[in-house]
């Protein structure tokens, strides 16, 4: 039972597969659907447009007799809350910009929540990095339903160092338990 099938330029294809792309926000150019522009987050990186780069990927995959199927958007707390200035505001704006953008082209967007614990503090202890990181990853996800934010696709991440353990929601130093 061979699934796999090549053509004569010798790539491989799956009938049902689907192409997904993932890419931090913070390396491009984004301009937000209320029009605001963001810049990337280090000035010291090329410049990049956001929409430049997702029509090219489109054409470079067209040209292969690929499609896009989907977009994930990874662009932590951290990012919006430095698209928030100076305080402790939250803008999604980059994010709802992005939407826009993969939804114009055809293309399923997902916002990927998550974040770190303070990393203003040097050694955290595994409770406060814990309970902070959790309650940033839903302040995150809260402010973003609360700006307008209606994801295709959510994806609750918790690949960073804490929160390191799960278990029930009533203990707020761990990771939910799904």
């Amino acid at each position: 039972m061979n699934r796999w099938t090549t053509s004569r330029s010798s790539t491989w294809s799956l009938p049902a597969t689907k192409f997904g792309a993932i890419e931090s926000l913070g390396f491009f150019e984004v301009n937000g659907s209320d029009g605001r522009h963001y810049s990337r987050t280090v000035p010291a990186l090329p410049q990049w447009d956001f929409a430049n780069y997702l029509d090219a990927l489109l054409a470079a995959m067209k040209a292969r007799g690929l499609t896009l199927d989907h977009f994930h958007i990874d662009f932590g707390y951290e990012g919006v809350h430095f698209d928030g200035g100076s305080g402790d505001r939250l803008d999604c704006g980059r994010v709802f910009g992005v939407e826009a953008a993969c939804r114009a082209r055809g293309v399923t967007p997902g916002v990927i929540v998550n974040a770190f614990h303070d990393t203003s503090v040097a050694k955290p202890g595994r409770e406060t990095a814990n309970r902070e990181a959790r309650e940033h990853t839903l302040r995150y996800l809260g402010e973003y339903l609360a700006q307008g934010g209606k994801g295709d696709e959510l994806i609750l991440q918790t690949w960073m160092p804490y929160p390191d353990r799960t278990g029930p929601k009533a203990i707020r130093t761990v990771c939910w338990d799904g």
